[in-house]
């Protein structure tokens, strides 16, 4: 055997094992992709289930302080009242009426924040933002909202609550408007 065969031979070698490192890289490479996908979608399917109890829990927390805060014939009426702001509460009902409504948003709060965070469902802060359109269109309440957004909460839940209050009022001013 000649040296050039010996050459011929080795480069034949050569390329059988670059290409058999191609054909191997290649096979990892689909291997590789094909787990990275299986676990984005686990990834995915987690988030997923997170997400469903997170809104769960915040429906269930929501559910809870409503039956606590209008459970009683009492403490209904004392929102009732609050809410209106026809007439004045004592020292006492002020108080509890500013503790109720702060629960009463405890849960709007939670859901806003978990939204932005990518943890809840748009539907959930929608429904939030229904509820406390709701609260708001009663005079009493933005009074109480007044007071409250100052010592009780924090943007960016504030100024959700502000653009909710400002709708409402603007509102009601067309509608006053178009009344005269």
């Amino acid at each position: 055997m000649t040296l050039e065969s010996i050459y011929y031979i080795g480069q034949t070698v050569a390329v059988i094992a670059i290409l058999g490192s191609l054909i191997a890289l290649i096979f990892q490479t689909r291997h590789t992709h094909q787990q990275n996908q299986r676990a984005i979608r686990q990834s995915e399917q987690a988030n997923d289930l997170a997400r469903a109890e997170l809104t769960t829990r915040t429906i269930d927390v929501a559910v809870q302080i409503q039956n606590d805060i209008f459970g009683t014939e009492e403490n209904a009426s004392l929102i009732y009242r609050g809410m209106m702001g026809k007439e004045p509460l004592s020292r006492e009902e002020s108080f509890r009426f500013y503790l109720q409504m702060t629960n009463l948003l405890t849960a709007s709060e939670y859901a806003v924040r978990l939204h932005q965070e990518g943890l809840t469902y748009d539907d959930m802060v929608e429904r939030s933002r229904l509820n406390c359109v709701g609260f708001f269109r009663f005079r009493g309440t933005r009074q109480w909202w007044a007071i409250a957004r100052e010592q009780v909460y924090i943007d960016p839940f504030r100024s959700w609550i502000d653009e909710i209050v400002a709708e409402i009022e603007a509102e009601e001013a067309r509608d006053i408007q178009g009344t005269s």
